[in-house]
């Protein structure tokens, strides 16, 4: 019903409805960009993705996640276009161009990271009513130009599929699979192919494709799903059709440079915090990496973004469990009400804000390698559900010291640390807790079963 043209004039719709508010005298009174707003906003997100993230219920497709995801657009937009407002009017009272340049930079973080994460949520939003996705089975001499969506309903193809040859690598022990691989010919139907360059006329083009190396043809995306475990006699690729896609990939680009640029000058903390954080890095690697069986990785992890994912996973682990341990010393420190708990504050801060930005670059790499892997950048998996929450309780806990956030000191610093605390239990769910939930029989991180 919302598929183009609808789709797109809904999103236009949008744009003009923020456009018009951000520039109205309404939007200074506005609340919905407000700090608190935004807080609200992400709590209500948080727990949503926590409830589907333990019992798969399919909350994606409410109209309560729908309407969540618009106001969370709203807000975004509002915050953005006030940001530049302010901005730009500050920088004209500045009287160089170097101020107006370093105002403008030390703005940039800001701006980079809430409009990537609206153009994330805009292009998957708007643009799944317009995606086609499906399984395509490819048996040897018997050609299909339909693929079967996960409702069962039929997706026709614009062109004629037929497996060409299929094998599996193996490790040394000629047991384990190492990689799969389907190489297979595309006809236009109706059509006429144009021959390549050096070759002899055909109307057929060979593809291959294989775990975490699909293949495209025009505008059609490949990847090895399945395939015959006893005699090798069919495969089946996932077919997926994506014209936003474009636009995610543009905020997934300015997720990551926004993150990688409010990481590098954070905070400065004394050696001992580096120190600690350090130890618990290589304790929770060890702990993870000793699970995995690196001489017969299975084809799905065999991916050049394995180290990436769980390196800065790790890093951003330990430095919410640092920062989880710091909390509750700060607790105890305003119970007794005997120290001054600025410095610890400002560290707390630094720590909380640091493994935010990672946990975003640890979901982005996974996010990539989901979709070389699997053709969804997001498939509201229980791992992904839990990890998204946790990245949005440690939102909460910044967006609760902006200037905007009306509370006390003592109740900023309290909330503060219910949060880090908060998001470190939502990470222990993450790592491992998942496991154990009714919706680990949906997941597609449980590599162990």
């Amino acid at each position: 019903m919302f598929s183009f043209p609808i789709s797109l004039l809904l999103a236009l719709a949008l744009l003009i409805i923020i456009a018009l508010c951000s520039y109205s005298s309404w939007s200074k009174m506005s609340i919905s960009r407000h700090p608190l707003t935004a807080a609200v906003l992400l709590l209500v997100f948080a727990i949503v993705n926590a409830i589907e993230g333990t019992w798969a219920l399919g909350l994606q497709h409410s109209w309560a996640m729908y309407i969540i995801v618009l106001l969370l657009l709203f807000s975004l937009g509002l915050a953005i276009a006030h940001k530049v407002q302010k901005t730009a009017s500050k920088a004209l009272c500045l009287p160089t161009r170097k101020e107006r340049r370093q105002l403008w930079l030390r703005k940039m973080p800001f701006l980079l990271l809430h409009a990537g994460i609206f153009l994330v949520l805009f292009g998957g939003f708007f643009g799944a009513p317009d995606r086609e996705d499906g399984q395509v089975l490819l048996e040897y001499n018997v050609p299909t130009h339909t693929a079967y969506q996960a409702n069962d309903e039929m997706l026709p193809l614009p062109f004629e599929m037929q497996i060409d040859t299929f094998y599996v690598d193996y490790y040394a022990d000629g047991r384990s699979p190492k990689q799969f691989t389907t190489r297979f010919t595309i006809r236009e139907i109706g059509k006429t192919m144009e021959p390549r360059q050096g070759k002899a006329h055909t109307d057929k083009l060979l593809l291959t494709t294989a775990v975490n190396h699909p293949c495209s043809y025009r505008g059609y995306h490949f990847y090895q799903s399945n395939y015959d475990p006893v005699r090798g006699e069919y495969s089946v690729l996932k077919v997926v059709r994506d014209p936003w896609i474009a636009v995610v990939w543009i905020g997934i680009v300015l997720l990551a440079i926004g993150a990688c640029w409010q990481t590098t000058h954070q905070w400065k903390a004394h050696w001992g915090w580096w120190l600690a954080v350090g130890i618990v890095t290589i304790a929770f690697t060890v702990i993870t990496l000793a699970k995995i069986n690196f001489g017969t990785l299975m084809p799905a992890l065999r991916s050049a973004w394995f180290i990436p994912h769980i390196g800065v996973y790790m890093i951003a682990y330990s430095l919410l469990a640092v920062a989880s341990i710091l909390g509750i010393i700060m607790l105890v420190n305003l119970s007794l009400n005997k120290f001054d708990n600025t410095k610890l504050h400002h560290l707390l801060m630094g720590l909380l804000q640091t493994s935010s930005c990672l946990l975003l670059m640890g979901m982005l790499c996974g996010a990539v390698w989901a979709k070389q892997a699997w053709g969804d950048y997001w498939t509201w998996d229980p791992k992904e559900c839990w990890a998204l929450a946790t990245w949005m309780l440690t939102l909460i806990g910044m967006h609760l010291k902006c200037p905007g956030a009306q509370a006390s000191p003592p109740a900023k610093k309290v909330l503060l640390v219910v949060f880090v605390l908060l998001s470190f239990a939502a990470m222990q769910m993450t790592w491992y807790g998942v496991n154990y939930l009714p919706s680990a029989e949906v997941s597609l991180h449980t590599y162990g079963r």
